[in-house]
This record gives C-alpha cells, structure tokens and sequence, in this order.
C-alpha cells in the first residue's frame, strides 16, 4: 500500500514531497515512477546533478513520457539555460518525432531566450497550430506588446481556431490600433460571443473595451452599420 500511495501522488507531489515519496520503494527499482520521483528529488538538493540523471535517462532507450517529463522539469530548475533545454528538445524530437513535449520544451526555451520567436513559431509548427499554443504564444506576444510578432501569429492560428475568443480579441484590437474599426467590429464580435459563452472573463473585458472605442469611432460611418448592430448587442448581453 505504500507504493501503491506513493504511485497515486506522484504527479502532484513537489520537489520536496517526492524525497519523502522515493522512500517507499526500494533502491533497486528502476520502474518509470520511481525514477521519475528521483529526479525530481534530486531537482530540489541539486538541480545540475538532476539534470545530468535526467539527460542520462533520456540516452538509453526505450524511455517513455514521465522520463521526458522529469528531465524538462529539471531542466528547468535553478537558473535553467535556454540553450540546454533546447538541446534536450531537439534530442528528444529526433528520438520520439512526434512527441508533444517537442512543443512544451520549445516554449519553456524561448520564454528564457533573449530572441524567442523563432523558438515559438517552431512549436506552434510542431503542433500543426494547435489552438492551445497558438493561445499560449499569442499571450506572451500581448504581454510583451509586440504587435509585428502577434500579427505572424494570427493568420495560420486564425484558421485552426477561427472562432477563438482570444485570436479574435487580439486581431481586433490590433484593426483597431490600425485605424480598421470597421474590419474589427466582425471579430471582437466573435471574441465577445466566444468569450461570453465560456464564461472567460478576463478575454471579455478586455474586447469589451476595445469593442467600446471601435464602435465610437465608427459611429458616423454608414458602412459599419450592418457590423455595429451585432457588437452592440453583444456589449449589452443580448443573444
């Protein structure tokens, strides 16, 4: 029953819980989760010598995904290098090619790295476009204020998810920026529709307010009524 605890609470266990949690098997157990717990309890002693059991783990197939797990997680403790996780991802897409951590990796490493966008366009192509990365790589891009990026990131996201409620708040806020309230009114429509009916509050604010100024602006602009009528329903919560 102790290993059978200690296998169940393994993926939630911390750094410093999964020392405790190693103790109920024997050290001659080599099985997945038990490496796995031991990497992790080396990551909180000593992150160097956790990613140097990690890596070694990784040379010596077959490996399976807890294994892959365990190595990014150390390479991400302490003062990860982004060039060292890039490193353990390339290894990985060339063992495993279609292994989805390719992409989590990807992003871990341009989220350190001073120049990240080749970095996160690569995982987003990993995915094929995945919606979920796509998302995850746009907020970074909003929360750095690059418009020139997020616009890179808009189209082929834009057709994997195109009714997206945070795609379409962002290209519409950037019509918006552009002088294009008109071509925005359409998509902080769906943004606000989409992000109603998820009940994503935090996406609907903010195309709330970028929904208020577009329909300011085209308020004496004929040709915007057929796209007004809709974004001012949607403000004011009307199906």
């Amino acid at each position: 029953m102790v290993r059978f605890r200690a296998v169940l609470a393994s993926p939630l266990a911390t750094k410093d819980e999964a020392c405790e949690l190693s103790q109920g098997f024997s050290w001659s157990d080599r099985g997945p989760v038990v490496s796995s717990l031991r990497v992790r309890c080396e990551a909180s002693l000593d992150a160097n010598r956790a990613r140097k059991i990690g890596r070694a783990r990784l040379d010596v197939l077959p490996f399976g995904v807890l294994d892959v797990e365990v190595a990014l997680e150390a390479e991400l403790a302490g003062k990860p290098d982004p060039k060292s996780i890039e490193s353990l991802i390339r290894h990985v897409m060339k063992t495993l090619p279609q292994s989805t951590f390719a992409e989590k990796g990807l992003v871990a490493a341009g989220d350190l790295s001073k120049k990240p966008h080749a970095l996160w366009m690569e995982a987003c192509a990993q995915v094929s476009w995945d919606p979920s990365c796509s998302r995850r790589v746009l907020r970074r891009y909003v929360e750095l204020k690059d418009v020139t990026h997020a616009k890179s990131v808009l189209p082929q996201a834009l057709v994997e998810a195109p009714l997206d409620a945070l795609l379409c708040g962002v290209q519409g806020e950037i019509l918006v920026t552009d002088g294009k309230s008109v071509e925005a009114l359409p998509w902080l429509t769906k943004a606000c529709v989409g992000a109603r009916a998820r009940r994503d509050h935090e996406v609907l604010q903010s195309t709330l307010a970028t929904m208020h100024v577009a329909i300011a602006r085209t308020a004496t602009t004929p040709a915007a009524k057929p796209a007004r009528e809709p974004a001012l329903k949607c403000m004011k919560g009307e199906p």
